[in-house]
């Protein structure tokens, strides 16, 4: 991805003026609602639910994972996390297998099953990127790409520093 332009560094701790921190709260509330209606445009009657699809994509790139690891990066307790792995185990589209350097945990990882429902998915929400923002340029996109994951990681960086937030 290109990096976006150098932007000016704020002071260490600074906080945003609550001017621009509210427009982008308006702008990233908006960017929600719109990519989530593009996405259930594509939705299958028997894709698995959100919070489901959430831990299969966050499964296609961080496998195996202990269930703690997911729920944190999802934002979940362990007792629903616990739950979404047994139903999508039953489902045959992620198997456990136990943690070599934890007896008490185990890994999580896609079984083939998983790994097709999750590669279906995601084709099916390139292919609405594709379509919804074919009015932009690669670069404008790739700009804008660039620009969130430095937001993302200032965002998850801002967070580490709240008493018992979590990524």
């Amino acid at each position: 991805m290109a990096d976006p332009s150098p932007s000016p560094v704020r002071p260490e701790h600074a906080p945003l003026s609550r001017e621009v921190a509210d427009d982008l709260l308006s702008v990233l509330q908006a960017f929600e609602r719109v990519v989530r209606w593009g996405f259930r445009t594509q939705q299958h009657p028997d894709d698995p639910g959100p919070a489901a699809q959430a831990t299969l994509f966050y499964l296609l790139r961080h496998e195996p994972a202990r269930a703690k690891d997911i729920a944190d990066w999802l934002g979940v307790g362990a007792a629903p996390m616990s739950r979404q792995l047994a139903d999508l185990e039953a489902q045959g589209l992620v198997g456990r297998v136990p943690d070599p350097d934890d007896a008490r945990a185990a890994l999580t990882s896609l079984t083939d099953a998983g790994q097709e429902a999750v590669r279906e998915l995601r084709a099916r929400r390139v292919t609405v990127l594709q379509q919804a923002l074919g009015g932009l340029a690669d670069e404008e996109v790739r700009d804008f790409t660039g620009s969130m994951e430095r937001m993302v990681e200032e965002f998850r960086r801002g967070l580490h520093a709240v008493k018992g937030a979590r990524p």
